[in-house]
Protein backbone atom coordinates (compact mmCIF):
# COMPACT_ATOMS: atom_id res chain seq x y z
CA UNK A 1 0.00 0.00 0.00
CA UNK A 2 2.85 2.37 0.71
CA UNK A 3 4.19 1.91 -2.82
CA UNK A 4 0.78 2.62 -4.32
CA UNK A 5 0.43 5.72 -2.15
CA UNK A 6 3.89 6.92 -3.23
CA UNK A 7 3.10 6.47 -6.92
CA UNK A 8 -0.29 8.14 -6.48
CA UNK A 9 1.26 11.05 -4.56
CA UNK A 10 3.92 11.58 -7.24
CA UNK A 11 1.34 11.43 -10.03
CA UNK A 12 -1.04 13.87 -8.36
CA UNK A 13 1.84 16.28 -7.66
CA UNK A 14 2.77 16.31 -11.35
CA UNK A 15 -0.87 16.60 -12.39
CA UNK A 16 -1.59 19.51 -10.04
CA UNK A 17 1.44 21.40 -11.33
CA UNK A 18 0.42 20.79 -14.95
CA UNK A 19 -3.10 22.07 -14.34
CA UNK A 20 -1.76 25.53 -13.60
CA UNK A 21 -3.69 26.15 -10.37
CA UNK A 22 -2.06 27.36 -7.12
CA UNK A 23 -1.76 23.95 -5.47
CA UNK A 24 1.77 24.17 -4.08
CA UNK A 25 4.93 22.17 -4.68
CA UNK A 26 6.75 22.32 -1.38
CA UNK A 27 4.64 20.00 0.77
CA UNK A 28 3.76 17.49 -2.01
CA UNK A 29 7.47 17.07 -2.78
CA UNK A 30 8.22 16.48 0.89
CA UNK A 31 5.39 13.95 1.14
CA UNK A 32 6.43 12.01 -1.95
CA UNK A 33 10.06 11.89 -0.87
CA UNK A 34 9.10 10.79 2.64
CA UNK A 35 7.01 7.93 1.23
CA UNK A 36 9.79 6.56 -0.97
CA UNK A 37 12.34 7.10 1.78
CA UNK A 38 10.23 5.08 4.21
CA UNK A 39 9.89 2.34 1.61
CA UNK A 40 13.67 2.06 1.47
CA UNK A 41 13.83 2.04 5.27
CA UNK A 42 11.27 -0.73 5.53
CA UNK A 43 13.13 -2.79 2.92
CA UNK A 44 16.37 -2.41 4.88
CA UNK A 45 14.68 -3.48 8.10
CA UNK A 46 12.84 -6.33 6.36
CA UNK A 47 16.08 -7.75 5.00
CA UNK A 48 17.47 -7.61 8.54
CA UNK A 49 20.69 -5.98 7.32
CA UNK A 50 21.58 -4.92 10.85
CA UNK A 51 21.81 -8.54 11.96
CA UNK A 52 24.07 -9.41 9.04
CA UNK A 53 26.45 -6.54 9.72
CA UNK A 54 26.23 -6.74 13.48
CA UNK A 55 25.07 -3.13 13.98
CA UNK A 56 21.87 -1.21 14.57
CA UNK A 57 20.32 0.60 11.58
CA UNK A 58 18.06 3.62 11.70
CA UNK A 59 14.30 3.33 11.84
CA UNK A 60 12.21 3.78 8.66
CA UNK A 61 11.18 7.21 9.92
CA UNK A 62 14.75 8.47 9.53
CA UNK A 63 14.82 7.21 5.95
CA UNK A 64 11.54 9.08 5.38
CA UNK A 65 13.14 12.30 6.65
CA UNK A 66 16.16 11.91 4.39
CA UNK A 67 13.96 10.96 1.44
CA UNK A 68 11.82 14.06 1.91
CA UNK A 69 14.94 16.25 1.88
CA UNK A 70 16.29 14.55 -1.23
CA UNK A 71 13.03 14.84 -3.18
CA UNK A 72 12.56 18.54 -2.47
CA UNK A 73 16.23 19.33 -3.09
CA UNK A 74 16.15 17.56 -6.44
CA UNK A 75 12.89 19.22 -7.43
CA UNK A 76 13.42 22.81 -6.32
CA UNK A 77 17.25 22.87 -5.89
CA UNK A 78 16.88 24.03 -2.28
CA UNK A 79 20.02 22.99 -0.42
CA UNK A 80 21.41 24.52 2.77
CA UNK A 81 18.23 26.22 3.98
CA UNK A 82 16.23 23.02 3.45
CA UNK A 83 18.77 20.91 5.31
CA UNK A 84 18.84 23.32 8.24
CA UNK A 85 15.03 23.60 8.44
CA UNK A 86 14.44 19.85 8.51
CA UNK A 87 17.37 19.22 10.83
CA UNK A 88 15.92 21.71 13.30
CA UNK A 89 12.47 20.18 12.83
CA UNK A 90 13.78 16.75 13.76
CA UNK A 91 15.40 18.19 16.90
CA UNK A 92 18.48 16.01 16.57
CA UNK A 93 21.73 17.26 15.07
CA UNK A 94 23.06 13.76 14.42
CA UNK A 95 20.86 13.58 11.32
CA UNK A 96 22.71 16.54 9.81
CA UNK A 97 25.29 14.53 7.87
CA UNK A 98 22.89 12.17 6.04
CA UNK A 99 20.56 15.08 5.32
CA UNK A 100 23.35 17.21 3.85
CA UNK A 101 24.67 14.29 1.78
CA UNK A 102 21.20 13.49 0.42
CA UNK A 103 20.43 17.14 -0.34
CA UNK A 104 23.67 17.83 -2.22
CA UNK A 105 23.55 14.54 -4.13
CA UNK A 106 19.97 15.19 -5.23
CA UNK A 107 20.84 18.76 -6.22
CA UNK A 108 23.85 17.71 -8.31
CA UNK A 109 21.92 14.91 -9.99
CA UNK A 110 19.09 17.28 -10.87
CA UNK A 111 21.50 19.83 -12.33
CA UNK A 112 22.70 17.16 -14.76
CA UNK A 113 19.26 17.02 -16.38
CA UNK A 114 17.47 20.38 -16.15
CA UNK A 115 16.74 23.47 -14.07
CA UNK A 116 14.88 23.52 -10.79
CA UNK A 117 11.10 23.48 -10.94
CA UNK A 118 10.80 27.15 -9.95
CA UNK A 119 13.40 28.24 -12.50
CA UNK A 120 11.62 26.21 -15.18
CA UNK A 121 8.34 27.88 -14.33
CA UNK A 122 9.77 31.40 -14.35
CA UNK A 123 12.17 31.16 -17.31
CA UNK A 124 10.76 28.46 -19.58
CA UNK A 125 6.99 28.74 -19.06
CA UNK A 126 6.44 32.38 -18.11
CA UNK A 127 9.34 33.64 -20.28
CA UNK A 128 10.50 36.04 -17.57
CA UNK A 129 13.99 37.34 -18.43
CA UNK A 130 16.26 36.19 -15.62
CA UNK A 131 19.97 36.96 -15.65
CA UNK A 132 21.77 34.06 -14.03
CA UNK A 133 24.93 34.64 -11.96
CA UNK A 134 26.78 32.17 -14.20
CA UNK A 135 26.38 31.77 -17.98
CA UNK A 136 24.73 28.71 -19.47
CA UNK A 137 26.86 25.95 -20.95
CA UNK A 138 25.87 26.92 -24.48
CA UNK A 139 27.00 30.50 -23.89
CA UNK A 140 30.51 29.59 -22.74
CA UNK A 141 31.72 28.91 -26.30
CA UNK A 142 30.00 31.86 -27.96
CA UNK A 143 31.82 35.03 -28.96
CA UNK A 144 30.52 38.58 -28.70
CA UNK A 145 30.32 38.86 -32.49
CA UNK A 146 27.79 36.00 -32.56
CA UNK A 147 25.23 37.73 -30.36
CA UNK A 148 25.69 41.39 -31.36
CA UNK A 149 24.43 43.01 -34.54
CA UNK A 150 26.99 44.28 -37.03
CA UNK A 151 24.78 47.02 -38.47
CA UNK A 152 24.32 49.15 -35.37
CA UNK A 153 21.35 51.51 -35.45
CA UNK A 154 22.48 54.78 -33.89
CA UNK A 155 20.92 58.14 -33.09
CA UNK A 156 22.41 61.61 -32.84
CA UNK A 157 21.94 64.14 -30.08
CA UNK A 158 19.66 66.17 -32.33
CA UNK A 159 17.06 64.08 -34.17
CA UNK A 160 13.71 64.77 -35.78
CA UNK A 161 10.54 63.16 -34.51
CA UNK A 162 10.00 61.60 -37.93
CA UNK A 163 13.36 59.83 -37.77
CA UNK A 164 12.70 58.55 -34.25
CA UNK A 165 9.34 57.13 -35.30
CA UNK A 166 10.89 55.46 -38.35
CA UNK A 167 13.63 53.98 -36.19
CA UNK A 168 11.15 52.48 -33.75
CA UNK A 169 9.09 51.05 -36.60
CA UNK A 170 12.01 49.46 -38.46
CA UNK A 171 14.02 47.94 -35.59
CA UNK A 172 13.30 45.96 -32.44
CA UNK A 173 16.44 46.90 -30.52
CA UNK A 174 15.99 47.50 -26.81
CA UNK A 175 18.34 50.50 -26.79
CA UNK A 176 20.13 52.79 -29.23
CA UNK A 177 23.59 54.39 -28.92
CA UNK A 178 23.44 58.19 -29.06
CA UNK A 179 26.36 59.83 -30.89
CA UNK A 180 27.66 63.35 -31.04
CA UNK A 181 26.70 64.94 -34.39
CA UNK A 182 29.15 64.11 -37.20
CA UNK A 183 31.31 61.83 -35.03
CA UNK A 184 31.44 58.24 -33.80
CA UNK A 185 31.79 59.31 -30.17
CA UNK A 186 29.03 57.92 -28.02
CA UNK A 187 27.24 60.40 -25.77
CA UNK A 188 25.05 57.79 -24.10
CA UNK A 189 22.36 55.16 -24.62
CA UNK A 190 18.63 55.73 -25.11
CA UNK A 191 16.35 52.81 -24.36
CA UNK A 192 13.40 51.98 -26.57
CA UNK A 193 10.94 52.26 -23.68
CA UNK A 194 12.23 55.72 -22.79
CA UNK A 195 12.03 56.85 -26.41
CA UNK A 196 8.43 55.66 -26.69
CA UNK A 197 7.56 57.41 -23.46
CA UNK A 198 9.07 60.70 -24.66
CA UNK A 199 7.17 60.53 -27.95
CA UNK A 200 3.95 59.65 -26.13
CA UNK A 201 4.26 62.57 -23.70
CA UNK A 202 5.20 64.93 -26.52
CA UNK A 203 2.18 63.90 -28.53
CA UNK A 204 -0.22 64.23 -25.59
CA UNK A 205 1.07 67.66 -24.61
CA UNK A 206 1.17 69.00 -28.18
CA UNK A 207 4.93 69.45 -28.37
CA UNK A 208 5.10 68.18 -31.94
CA UNK A 209 2.53 70.52 -33.48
Amino acid sequence: WLVLFGVFSFWTSCWNYGVGVPSGLFVPSLLTGAVFGRIVGQIVNYLNVDALLGQQWASPGIYALVGACAMLAGTARITISLAMILMETSGDSEFGLPIFLAVMTAKWMGDCFNRGIYDLHIVELKKVPLLEPLPEREMMLKQVSEVMTKDVCTLELLETVEHLVETLGSTNHHAFPVLYPGTNRMAGVLSQSMMRRILELGSVNGAFQ
